[in-house]
């Protein structure tokens, strides 16, 4: 497999071009996701308002391979001393289990650590089984399960993974 390398998007000038990755992302990884509808304008103007806000307390990276975009990663709760969280995770359809997730997970475990967290977080629903045996493969532990509404408007059942950073 190619290296896998990360763009951060804070860092590009590319703001509208990494917003409609995202948003063609989502929409082909809206299933597992439970994303609902992605309609294009709402989800879109969203996704933009995300990217251009500046959060310091979230970062959002482009996975590519070679110079191809192969995935979105975000992750925030940075204003947390202690803990931190991969919010977001997709791959496009046609890598999946070529191990980009395992190269996001580690990479987000290797940004968090720069940012000196002690741990990360991370939550996925039951039904979602490729990412709940990603996150168990990539050695993190069941924190908590629970349920909720998902964006899809249904209720699910919810893992919080943890994992420590040393």
């Amino acid at each position: 497999m190619e290296e896998i390398i990360t763009i951060s998007v804070s860092d590009s000038l590319l703001y509208e071009k990494a917003a409609i990755y995202i948003y063609e992302i989502c929409k082909k990884n809206a299933k597992p996701l439970h994303l609902g509808e992605v309609v294009y304008p709402d989800f879109y103007k969203e996704i933009e308002k995300m990217l251009l806000s500046h959060d310091p307390y979230e970062e959002n990276f482009i996975l590519y391979m070679g110079a191809l975009p192969c995935g979105w990663l975000k992750v925030n709760g940075l204003d947390n001393p202690d803990d931190a969280w991969i919010s977001m995770m997709a791959v496009e359809p046609k890598y999946h289990r070529l191990g980009i997730g395992t190269v996001a997970v580690g990479y987000a475990e290797e940004f968090l650590r720069s940012r000196h967290k002690r741990r990360a977080l991370v939550r996925t629903t039951e039904d979602n089984i490729a990412a709940y045996n990603l996150y168990k493969s990539c050695g993190f532990a069941v924190k908590k399960m629970f349920e909720d509404i998902a964006s899809d408007g249904v209720k699910r059942k919810w893992t919080v993974f943890e994992k420590e950073l040393k």
